[in-house]
């Protein structure tokens, strides 16, 4: 099988400037299937990390253990194929409870050879041994990832019907049993549009809300009772042809329906989720005509009273409880993207938010204070289309951006570059506990680059 062969991925480092110094190779693991971002996982204290891959392997490995080169291997699980012609491989990101004890994770069958070549399942190891603790295997594609709440006792898990109808299912179970609680489905139009797109996005109180191609948002809550009226995104003018983009404020309880209509048109919603069903607080309209069109580019965070807004060319600072505009940011050509629909990175802080614009000349990284809108700092470079600044940590104050195939890590507080490092483009994965990043070395490795060994950590006063 093609997923079976292993193919080894050098990654060489290089520096964007003669000036600014260099991270460097701490480790590299190889896996036998791709990998990528979503497919792997550093635990909260940084010695450990997880991979899944489409060969259909999960391992574990030992970050504290390096030995020429590579780290450890504690356990590696590879799931059962249903026929020599029928491997699976993982496709959702690997969930976790917060004591980190179990990991939860969807597949499906990745080879066009295969007969059955939508069948899946939803999986639960045990995280410290990989022993497979139960298993839910579907008729229908899975889709998108599992999510979990209700204080790690209950999974939910999105996955579409196989056989070209696009129908799509949701599915809670018990996390430590893998009992199926309830499911609910909705109608879809064909498997290349399915109903459900996306991670189910949960409130503490368990309601899951669900974006779908057919224009609709649905709430469900813990019992598996979906509210009476979806939530019906219509678009400015005709009919909306993605399905919208949600984000929460789990505390005020408001959800953020951010949609786009097949004429390039924009609209920003935000609807009060307390009661059973969701009332509308507030919406705005932006024409293609005057934002102008930013590609995919369609999406929303909050933070600290703002809503932050990609629509068109242009990111909107939004009252987050009236609507009102409170400040806009032109890019000068348009939205730089390693791919659509990523939201706007707002600082731990919430007092700023980075945005990476391009034109056919330049491309700038640029912060912007939350409240005001007005630019804090800068950075420019030579156009690079592929480009967006991924997380920003506290303890740190650093901010790591993509740049085509190379990471740069820059003073969040002052835009100085600090160090840079090669990652072939890949969102790289990002170990909290000590600041470095981690980047996946694209389809068959995964790399850690950290900062240069003389590099000063950054000090912030508390």
């Amino acid at each position: 099988s093609l997923f079976a062969l292993c193919a080894f991925l050098h990654l060489c480092l290089t520096s964007a400037t003669a000036d600014v110094p260099t991270g460097e190779q701490r480790w590299e693991v190889q896996t036998d299937g791709g990998i990528s971002g979503n497919l792997g996982r550093f635990s909260p204290d940084g010695k450990v990390l997880y991979t899944g891959d489409l060969s259909g392997q999960v391992i574990r490995y030992d970050l504290t253990t390096v030995v020429r080169g590579s780290p450890k291997r504690e356990w590696r699980y590879t799931i059962k194929p249903i026929s020599t012609y029928c491997e699976r491989g993982v496709n959702t990101k690997l969930v976790f409870d917060a004591a980190e004890t179990g990991v939860v994770f969807g597949s499906f069958i990745p080879s066009g050879s295969c007969t059955d070549t939508h069948a899946g399942g939803f999986y639960k190891l045990d995280a410290v041994t990989g022993k497979e603790q139960w298993n839910f295997q579907l008729a229908g594609f899975v889709w998108d990832s599992s999510a979990m709440a209700l204080n790690d006792t209950v999974v939910y898990a999105v996955a579409s019907d196989a056989y070209g109808s696009g129908d799509s299912y949701m599915y809670a179970f018990n996390y430590e049993t893998g009992e199926e609680l309830w499911h609910i489905s909705v109608l879809g139009s064909e498997i290349f549009f399915p109903a459900f797109l996306g991670t189910p996005l949960v409130a503490s109180d368990g309601t899951a809300f669900l974006s779908s191609e057919n224009t609709a948002v649905y709430a469900v809550d813990k019992d598996g009772n979906r509210a009476a009226d979806p939530i019906t995104v219509t678009g400015t003018t005709g009919s909306t042809t993605k399905a919208p983009l949600l984000a929460l404020d789990d505390e005020q309880r408001r959800l953020l329906v951010t949609s786009q209509d097949q004429n390039g048109n924009f609209k920003q919603q935000a609807f009060d989720t307390t009661t059973g069903d969701a009332k509308e607080l507030w919406s705005v309209n932006a024409d293609r005509g005057d934002v102008g069109y930013g590609g995919d580019r369609v999406a929303a965070s909050f933070a600290s009273g703002v809503v932050v807004s990609f629509l068109g060319t242009y990111l909107f600072g939004l009252d987050a409880a009236t609507g009102d505009e409170l400040w806009r940011f032109h890019c000068d050509g348009a939205l730089a993207a390693d791919e659509g629909n990523v939201p706007p990175l707002i600082d731990a802080e919430g007092t700023r938010v980075f945005v990476a614009c391009y034109n056919n000349d330049v491309t700038n990284f640029t912060a912007l204070e939350m409240a005001s809108g007005e630019e804090a700092w800068s950075a420019s470079f030579d156009n690079q289309y592929n480009a967006q600044c991924f997380a920003h940590e506290a303890a740190t104050g650093l901010l790591y951006c993509l740049k085509a195939s190379d990471l740069h890590v820059y003073d969040g507080a002052t835009g100085e570059e600090q160090w840079t490092a090669s990652t072939l483009g890949y969102t790289p994965l990002l170990d909290h506990a000590n600041g470095a990043a981690k980047c996946d070395g694209g389809y068959h490795s995964c790399t850690d680059y950290g900062p240069p060994a003389d590099y000063a950590p950054l000090r912030r006063n508390k």
